[in-house]
């Protein structure tokens, strides 16, 4: 890191303030010995209650109350001044709910709904939720770098990522349901989003799978994010991946003739062909133990290795001997070895 810095310096006109303190308006707070990080936004809470003059305003005991969830859309045009303000204030409280108070992204979104066309009633509940906010600035997410799972039966240190979904069955006029996920880590909150789903679910067990979606998506996104590209299955996809790509330039180098060298052409063509064909039969042997768990024979393995070898081996011989200038004894050869290649090669995916 500090060589890092020393070369962005040296490069930009920068100076290096030390350690992290703020960053667009989140307070980063740091225990090195007790290897914990801390989030809030209080000073940008206390900058919005001082813009709308709530100061001195009572602080509110929840974000929305109960009457809230009986709000209707306005039927005439609201005055522009007033949809202005209300959009402005629906923007700033829209910010900390997307990066650090996930508590009240259900209640901001909510009220955004009525965005377009506010009432004054409406206006008066997003500052209510702004009074809520105040009394509940110093709330924020705490990371901890030797968390521990208290359910484990022997607690080690962990990443502890777990998962939570949740969804309100037909809650608002449109007959769509409400859900939403967190993902924690670390004994902080990663991940979350609440939403209205797009389309109108018949039963609350489906609109749950809907939730479960989505929240399902998001963990596999994050447990790419952590995990280290290795293994026989990124390996061989990597083998296939660029087999295809050899392959295919091969195939277009013929057909096209840009090159006046067959000897070019056949080699990519067939490399390409046994790279590609190798590769994703050693991904699904691979992926063998998801359909029958504790099952990846060996055996299948030398199966694919012999059939790169000897079959598409000598299939590539017969193939750049079908063009060489005296073709008719190799096509001969080369039309049975294609369906043995094919029935051998059938008989493996197969099994």
């Amino acid at each position: 890191m500090k060589n890092l810095k020393a070369k962005l310096l040296r490069r930009y006109k920068a100076r290096d303030l030390g350690p992290i303190g703020f960053y667009l308006g989140i307070r980063i707070l740091r225990d090195r010995p007790n290897r914990s990080l801390c989030m809030t936004m209080d000073s940008y809470v206390d900058r919005l209650v001082d813009e709308y003059h709530l100061t001195d305003a009572p602080k509110a005991d929840n974000p929305l109350p109960k009457t809230a969830l009986n709000l209707t859309k306005r039927e005439d045009k609201a005055d522009d001044n007033l949809t202005n303000q209300y959009q402005s204030l629906v923007a700033k409280l829209l910010y900390p709910t997307s990066i650090i108070r996930c508590d009240l992204s259900w209640h901001v979104n909510f009220m955004a709904r009525f965005a377009n066309n506010p009432t004054e009633e409406q206006l008066s509940l997003l500052k209510h939720m702004l009074r809520y906010y105040k009394g509940t600035a110093a709330l924020g997410i705490k990371y901890q770098g030797d968390y521990k799972d208290a359910n484990m039966d022997n607690p080690t240190h962990t990443i502890g990522l777990k998962a939570y979904s949740d969804s309100a069955h037909s809650d608002n006029d449109e007959r769509k349901s409400s859900s939403g996920y967190v993902i924690t880590m670390a004994g902080g909150v990663a991940s979350y989003k609440s939403y209205r789903q797009r389309l109108v679910t018949l039963s609350s067990t489906e609109s749950e799978y809907i939730a479960m979606t989505y929240a399902a998506k998001e963990i596999h996104w994050v447990q790419r994010l952590f995990k280290r590209y290795s293994g026989v299955y990124f390996y061989a996809m990597l083998v296939a991946s660029i087999g295809i790509i050899i392959h295919a330039v091969g195939y277009f180098i013929r057909n096209f003739d840009v090159s006046n060298s067959p000897g070019i052409e056949i080699t990519m063509a067939c490399g390409g062909g046994m790279l590609m064909i190798t590769g994703q039969s050693v991904v699904l042997w691979s992926r063998l133990h998801l359909i029958s768990p504790g099952k990846r024979d060996m055996w299948l393995l030398w199966m694919i290795l012999a059939d790169c070898i000897i079959v598409q081996g000598g299939a590539t011989t017969l193939f750049a001997g079908s063009n060489s200038p005296h073709p008719k004894i190799w096509l001969k050869i080369y039309a049975k070895c294609e369906i043995f290649q094919v029935t051998w090669f059938v008989f493996q995916e197969c099994l």
